[in-house]
């Protein structure tokens, strides 16, 4: 499997997903629907909406509503970026400018509160108490993680078990839902929304593992927006976690300083990227990410081989080899 191939054959359903995301987006504040389409059609994985697609159809659902309600997490994920972008002060998202540079903070979070909005509206529309309770609930874990991220800013003792927590918070939660309900809304067994919302959790927290790897080791032309950058806004991530634990006293001390700096020439970002190299901080995170993808998998085993098995564990390769 490479990543072409898996992206290619699930094309049509990805188109489905564009298709649907302007629907539900009208407002009789025109202003609102014009941020929405500069933030939603700026490109993106549609990677949620497509694994409750998946997951809908792995447990037998046949019709095509899955995709009106596929959209809700690209919503809610979409409201989570906006309201980051402006914290984090980012200049750019997906190779353009970032929606706060071109509309403003103050617009910004309140179409961002718009499109939590609607995407609830939309989960109140499947009359599944359950799928509107867990959707209320990692939206609640989406801000949660973001304030956990904000109060260990430049916290160079942060341990990796809290790191974890902030990650599942901030990603891996949307992606579990986007997976458990899948089966939820398709009145699946127990069982079968366990293995999926395991398979979405351990992919999601992959999924982040990845993206605090590629911001050392690609370029921003490939990333689609400014590598480094979690080191400019103090955020201490898992390459950083694991060579900090592994360093000798003096390069952690070099490196805790470089941390603590509030900026950095390239010249000791380079530096900063030699000691994370040198004690194994991107190779031992890539290494976990793709740990975590087999268990996922795992996860899957419970389910009868089928075409949405083999997708669902083909996107999950795809997680830990992509490079942005």
């Amino acid at each position: 499997m490479t990543t072409d191939s898996i992206m290619k054959r699930l094309e049509p359903v990805f188109k489905r997903v564009d298709q649907q995301l302007m629907v539900n987006l009208k407002s009789e504040v025109p202003y609102i629907s014009k941020v929405c389409e500069y933030t939603l059609l700026s490109g993106g994985k549609r990677l949620r909406p497509v694994l409750f697609i998946l997951a809908s159809r792995l447990c037998g659902y046949k019709g095509e509503k899955n995709y009106q309600y596929s959209i809700i997490f690209e919503y809610l994920h979409a409201a989570s970026l906006l309201h980051d972008d402006v914290i984090d002060v980012a200049d750019t998202r997906r190779g353009q400018a970032a929606a706060q540079v071109v509309y403003g903070n103050q617009s910004v979070i309140l179409v961002g509160d718009f499109l939590v909005s609607r995407a609830t509206s939309l989960a109140i529309e499947t009359e599944l108490i359950k799928f509107i309770k867990v959707l209320s609930d990692t939206a609640a874990e989406l801000t949660e993680g973001q304030v956990l991220e904000l109060l260990h800013v430049r916290d160079v003792e942060l341990s990796e078990s809290d790191y974890e927590g902030i990650i599942y918070r901030k990603t891996g939660a949307l992606i579990q839902a986007a997976c458990g309900l899948g089966a939820v809304y398709t009145g699946a067994s127990p069982e079968y929304e366990e293995g999926l919302s395991q398979f979405g959790r351990k992919i999601g927290q992959a999924f982040q593992m990845i993206d605090d790897f590629l911001d050392y080791s690609t370029t921003a032309f490939e990333f689609g927006k400014p590598v480094g950058h979690d080191l400019d806004e103090g955020k201490i991530t898992l390459p950083v976690i694991l060579a900090l634990a592994n360093a000798e006293e003096a390069d952690r001390g070099e490196m805790c300083k470089l941390i603590l700096q509030e900026a950095r020439t390239p010249g000791e970002f380079k530096r900063f990227k030699t000691l994370l190299n040198k004690y194994h901080g991107l190779e031992q995170t890539q290494e976990k990410a793709r740990h975590l993808v087999h268990e996922a998998k795992q996860s899957l085993d419970i389910f009868p081989d089928s075409q949405e098995k083999r997708d669902l564990c083909d996107l999950a390769d795809f997680i830990v080899s992509r490079r942005n």
